[in-house]
């Protein structure tokens, strides 16, 4: 995979994106971002994720979330406005690795902080869909790894309807969209 190719094309809300990977040196320091953002709110998950695999609870709606609600409010306790959008702005306009069509331009067009204003400032949770597709295109590997080395058995969990087994990572990060 060279620097310039594309790696996703998703379409959000009818405009089509175009990503290219993060530099390298810039890859592993959004990581390190990413992991003190996401490893509390995996921590909070993991037993509500495990608790699927109990004998006793056959699927995921069958899990007592009324007991993780203290790990999730801490994981949760950590974010706030101002470290989402430093991180949304990193992961979507920092380093030009998004572009989109936009209608007045045959070619796409880099996604800059005022082009992303402009697009998102009536559903700006379609930011959130992005970004999630802009890790996924980055780190999908890294996540997999993630979830294989915190003792996640991927495949049972994929079995009990949390998770697709073709795309873990992306199953992964779904289970904090959702």
């Amino acid at each position: 995979m060279k620097l310039f190719d594309i790696k996703a094309k998703p379409i959000i809300n009818g405009r089509q994106f175009y990503i290219r990977p993060f530099p390298a040196y810039k890859s592993i320091n959004i990581s390190g971002e990413l992991l003190s953002t996401l490893v509390p709110m995996v921590s909070a998950a993991t037993p509500i994720i495990m608790g699927v695999l109990d004998e006793d609870e056959k699927s995921f709606l069958d899990i007592d979330f009324e007991k993780f609600i203290p790990n999730i409010t801490t994981a949760l306790a950590s974010l706030n406005g101002d470290k989402l959008e430093y991180l949304l702005k990193r992961l979507l306009t920092d380093y030009g690795t998004i572009s989109f069509d936009r209608g007045d331009s045959p070619d796409p067009i880099v996604l800059t902080e005022d082009e992303a204003n402009n697009i998102f400032c009536d559903d700006p949770q379609d930011m959130f869909i992005l970004a999630k597709e802009v890790i996924l295109a980055n780190y999908n590997g890294f996540f997999k790894k993630l979830a294989t080395l915190s003792g996640l058995d991927l495949e049972k969990i994929a079995e009990k309807g949390l998770a697709s087994s073709k795309n873990m990572g992306s199953s992964i990060l779904n289970s904090f969209q959702n």
